[in-house]
């Protein structure tokens, strides 16, 4: 088994077999119609999905009425995964496709979950796949996890293959039965695939820089560099494959001395290298994606003064009109709290409902960790938080959890699954807007670190894992 992707790799062609893809259509909309079946009060709702160009996470929140269809219209450039929350119900992923229509009938008269949703349109079976994948497919340990495990590295590379192996076999199994469209058939396999190269290069960082074992990692640890295509015209519309090439250009191509420094120096290093070697070693089509979602990362994070001052020079690699003004755009809309402006304020409840706002912290310096039950970035920094809670606990800290997901269900099952130090809050739909808007917020985890007079220190901190110790002690006394 262990073999088996690199076996799969002989069979998929570099050259496209997917004369059936859908295109990549700019400025596009995907429409969700809804529909409740056996219920007689209106639902809650909410579809959120990552962009990817630009690099951002939309969210939309509506009210499913009992007395009429509700259909909702979605801004999309690419085929993609959206996840969808309705009421207490467990969230579950849909495939959305530009200028098509996807209806999803939810039965509240069904006590199994897996009977109580099922959909209707002309591309159902992408959505029918994801969801037969969440309800069926028996899930393992997060890849991060057996990068934690005390096993040799080899050992980790190959449970995370047997892991892939086993996703694969569910969608080849999937397909005979149902016959999925063969662009998507494609595009999952290679998003399984690229995806699992990501997390093997990870992992080795991760246990050498986080974790700091010490090991040496074996000279054919990343021979998945050399087996993969890295040129995949099939994986065009694959989030997986740019994240991937991501990680390929971040070990291989930026060179250390901008790599080991603050994220700001790592920009630096990313707007003078990446794009030549994106048009070396990439198409122009895949160059343009992957610049663009390199670039809009720095936008995310706040780096205007950096992204405003290098696009000029860098236009000149945006050959796509249409790519650049999304970038561009993006740029002109985008609103980051600056450091010294004064934290927006909050009030939420805590797991015994005592209501707390940002101002009841004042003299003491706070972190603010915006998260949410079931992702795995945020799983893997809490032991690092607990280390500073630890660390500055005969001092004037304190971390305030933020659970981003409007279902206290979820929140209280992490909150003791997990044993989150600090102050947990909740925000409902109304506040998870009102947090992203003024807090910029769009990827978990985010940090938000607040001095005692509640003004903005670093309005998007380091994760704990990643020294953010070193910049909390330059605030607080000994």
């Amino acid at each position: 088994m262990i073999f088996y992707i690199i076996a799969l790799l002989s069979i998929l062609p570099i050259k496209s077999i997917s004369t059936e893809t859908p295109e990549i259509k700019f400025g596009q909309k995907s429409y969700i119609k809804i529909t409740q079946l056996n219920k007689n009060t209106p639902s809650k709702c909410k579809i959120d999905f990552w962009a990817f160009i630009p690099p951002e996470r939309r969210v939309y929140d509506t009210e499913i009425s009992n007395k009429r269809n509700t259909i909702i219209d979605l801004d999309i450039n690419f085929p993609k995964r959206a996840l969808v929350t309705i009421d207490t119900l467990p969230r579950f992923s849909v495939y959305i496709i530009p200028d098509d229509t996807l209806e999803i009938i939810i039965d509240f008269s069904k006590d199994i979950f897996a009977d109580a949703i099922s959909f209707k349109g002309e591309n159902t079976l992408p959505s029918k796949f994801l969801f037969n994948k969440q309800t069926q497919f028996k899930k393992g340990k997060l890849r991060l996890q057996i990068a934690s495990e005390k096993i040799p590295l080899l050992e980790v590379k190959a449970k995370m293959d047997s892991m892939t192996n086993e996703e694969i076999y569910f969608l080849d199994n999937f397909n005979k039965n149902q016959k999925l469209p063969n662009w998507f058939y494609v595009n999952q396999k290679w998003s399984f695939i690229y995806w699992n190269a990501d997390r093997k290069a990870l992992a080795a960082n991760y246990r050498r820089d986080v974790l700091k074992f010490k090991e040496t990692i074996p000279d054919n640890y990343f021979d998945f560099w050399k087996e993969l295509p890295f040129v995949n015209m099939d994986a065009k519309l694959t989030f997986n494959y740019y994240q991937y090439i991501s990680s390929y250009f971040y070990y291989n191509i930026l060179p250390d001395n901008y790599k080991w420094k603050d994220k700001k120096s790592q920009y630096e290093g990313i707007l003078k290298y990446y794009p030549a070697s994106a048009y070396e070693l990439l198409n122009t089509d895949l160059a343009e994606i992957f610049l663009c979602y390199e670039f809009g990362k720095i936008i995310n994070d706040g780096f205007f003064d950096l992204f405003d001052s290098e696009i000029e020079k860098n236009k000149k690699y945006f050959k796509n009109p249409n790519i650049l003004e999304i970038l561009t755009n993006f740029r002109e809309n985008k609103f980051a709290p600056k450091v010294g402006e004064q934290a927006f304020n909050f009030y939420l409840p805590d797991e015994n409902n005592q209501f707390h706002e940002l101002k009841d912290f004042h003299n003491k310096i706070v972190l603010l960790n915006f998260w949410f039950h079931g992702c795995s970035g945020c799983v893997i920094e809490v032991p690092f938080e607990k280390e500073l809670i630890n660390k500055f606990s005969n001092n004037e800290f304190e971390i305030i959890n933020i659970h981003m997901i409007d279902n206290k269900e979820s929140w209280l099952s992490g909150l003791k699954k997990y044993q989150l130090d600090g102050v947990n809050l909740f925000a409902n739909t109304n506040w998870i807007q009102l947090l992203r808007k003024n807090y910029s917020i769009s990827g978990y985890p985010t940090y938000v670190l607040i001095d005692k007079d509640g003004t903005i220190i670093n309005p998007n901190s380091a994760r704990p894992s990643k020294g953010l110790e070193k910049e909390i002690k330059n605030y607080i006394s000994y």
